[in-house]
Formats: C-alpha cells, sequence, structure tokens
C-alpha cells in the first residue's frame, strides 16, 4: 500500500507468545469481511472472540449459522458411518467434526497409515483438502461455510471413501 491509498479490509493474524495472535480487522463492507477472514485457527480464543465481533453478515453473526450447518455436516457424515465399515465414529461440535477410520469397529484398531494416505490423495485429487493424515480426519472448515459448501465437502469425501473402499479392498 502507498501513502495515500485505504484498503476495504485489512486481517492480520501473527503469532505471539504462548501460542495467542492478534488478529486486526478494519472492513467498509460485510462481504470484504467474509472474505478476508477465511478460518478460525484452533485453540486461539482470543483471535476467534475478535473475529467473531467483526464478522457481520447481512445483519446477523455469521456464529449463528455454525450449529445449522455443523449439524448438516455431523448428520452427513454419520450416513457415511452406516455405509463404510471403516468409519468407526464420528463426533462434533458445531464445525469441529471428527471422523474415525479404523480397521476393526471392535477392536477400534486404527486404519492404516498406508490408507489414510491414499484418502488424502483421493479427496485432493477430487479438489478436497483434508487434515486425514492419522485415522482420525479433523474438519473444521470456516465460519463462513455455507451449508451447500459444507455438503459438497461430505460429498467429496463419500467418493473418496469409495475410492479406497474399492481399492484397498475395505467394502
Amino acid at each position: 500500500m502507498t501513502v495515500g491509498e485505504t484498503t476495504d479490509s485489512t486481517t492480520e493474524d501473527r503469532p505471539v507468545g504462548a501460542g495467542k495472535a492478534d488478529l486486526a480487522a478494519l472492513a467498509d463492507t460485510t462481504t470484504r469481511i467474509r472474505r478476508a477472514v477465511e478460518s478460525v485457527i484452533e485453540g486461539k480464543r482470543d483471535t476467534v472472540r475478535l473475529a467473531i465481533t467483526v464478522m457481520l453478515a447481512e445483519g446477523h453473526l455469521l456464529i449463528e449459522d455454525v450449529p445449522g450447518v455443523g449439524k448438516t455436516m455431523l448428520d452427513a457424515l454419520k450416513k457415511l458411518q452406516e455405509k463404510y465399515r471403516f468409519i468407526g465414529d464420528v463426533r462434533g461440535r458445531g464445525l469441529m467434526i471428527g471422523v474415525e477410520m479404523v480397521a476393526d469397529r471392535k477392536t477400534k484398531e486404527p486404519l492404516d497409515k498406508a490408507i489414510t494416505l491414499a484418502l488424502f490423495h483421493e479427496a485432493l485429487a477430487r479438489g478436497l483438502v483434508t487434515m486425514s493424515y492419522s485415522h482420525v480426519i479433523r474438519i473444521n472448515p470456516p465460519l463462513v461455510i455455507t451449508e451447500d459448501e459444507a455438503l459438497r465437502g461430505v460429498d467429496i469425501l463419500d467418493q473418496s471413501f469409495g475410492a479406497i473402499a474399492r481399492q484397498f479392498g475395505l467394502d
């Protein structure tokens, strides 16, 4: 930015001691806020609180949408648990969801790392970046995710689960 210029929005998230972060947001329009604040970083409560105070969109706090979108995602993921025997558990609250992948539901033995890596690549090839580097997929989308976007993500997971089920004989 040069002298005399102004911006529509500015965000800054920089780590400070003890794992905390400062978030500074200055915005003229709610649309620009939604674009600027892309995700909430886990474990940074001060950042989350400040972000929530500035994320006004269409007359309401975006945080109000979280329980509904989270429930929609959780319900859709639980249906996948019924469909795929290697999904041992699906749990979460709001937009923080975990999907546990197991070799055996009774023993809860974790799914082999080679399979979880294959899942990561299958989802990535379909346009979804997952945190599936272990047997528990962490789902933590941005607060601004819409229900349609959330369901598209679950659909990509379904396709990816199907691919690894066929590839590794898990169906």
